[in-house]
């Protein structure tokens, strides 16, 4: 039964996702074919610059898109209109949110792997000129972090944990936001906000009291100095904890939904 709910979750998802796919390769290839066209004239540079950010801001939408569909799907199938029928399965509620928060990593993950390959082909046509346009400050950092190959994939890593996280913090912000009487998704929302903010303070809070015994995490967070060997130890320490944060949420989510589901 887990594999059925976990087929229609994700038909769900990605019954939208492909049509925003579709399209930002779409204006990739038109983009990249202006940029292989030699043209001084200003109107083919404008019409590259353009679909260029259409492309980023269609892997934009793909993210906030998919946070969308999965949140909605939840409350939809958990506690709206398909709730009813989803609680008369022959189904746990174990196996119910365990399709939601697979449903979760496997669409967030081929999204992420998606932005990653665009973003990648974007930058292999070498728009340099756009990074003039921001603070020297921003252009150190993009050189000295993100022109290597593996340290790319281990911040799109590390972004993916952020945003199955951030899934997870939605699910369990929808379930206590729906223990109240009144206003269940507007508490929804405040609980998630106030949760959003206390993950992220408490990342820093983690990485501080690792940096009280690794001078090179404190160099980091206080100087800006990262090294090869602080690299890898603060890619450790973030796997740890976005990997302990989402199993806690997902603990609690979990064991408050098996005490009991108030249906809209």
């Amino acid at each position: 039964m887990l594999n059925k709910l976990l087929k229609y979750d994700l038909k769900y998802i990605f019954k939208t996702q492909i049509y925003i796919f579709g399209t930002t390769i779409i204006c990739l290839i038109i983009a990249k074919i202006f940029q292989s066209t030699v043209h001084d004239f200003f109107i083919y540079y404008s019409i590259h610059l353009s679909f260029l950010m259409f492309t980023y801001a269609l892997m934009f939408v793909l993210i906030i898109n998919n946070f969308i569909r999965l949140w909605s799907r939840f409350k939809n199938t958990i506690y709206g209109d398909e709730s009813y029928l989803i609680h008369t399965l022959p189904v746990t509620k174990n196996q119910i949110f365990l399709s939601k928060t697979l449903t979760s990593i496997i669409t967030l993950t081929t999204s992420t792997i998606f932005v990653f390959i665009a973003d990648l082909i974007v930058r292999d046509f070498k728009l340099r000129g756009v990074y003039t346009y921001v603070s020297t400050g921003l252009n150190i950092f993009i050189n000295q972090y993100l022109n290597s190959f593996p340290t790319q994939i281990t911040i799109y890593f590390i972004i993916l944990l952020v945003l199955i996280t951030l899934s997870m913090i939605g699910y369990f912000s929808l379930i206590f936001g729906h223990k109240a009487k009144r206003n269940k998704l507007v508490l929804s929302i405040i609980i998630g906000i106030v949760l959003f903010i206390l993950t992220l303070s408490l990342s820093f809070v983690f990485y501080a009291i690792i940096g009280i015994f690794n001078y090179g995490i404190s160099n980091f967070l206080w100087n800006s100095t990262l090294t090869n060997a602080t690299k890898k130890t603060l890619f450790i320490i973030t796997v740890i904890f976005y990997i302990m944060t989402s199993s806690v949420y997902y603990w609690f989510s979990l064991r408050k939904l098996e005490k009991g589901i108030n249906v809209e």
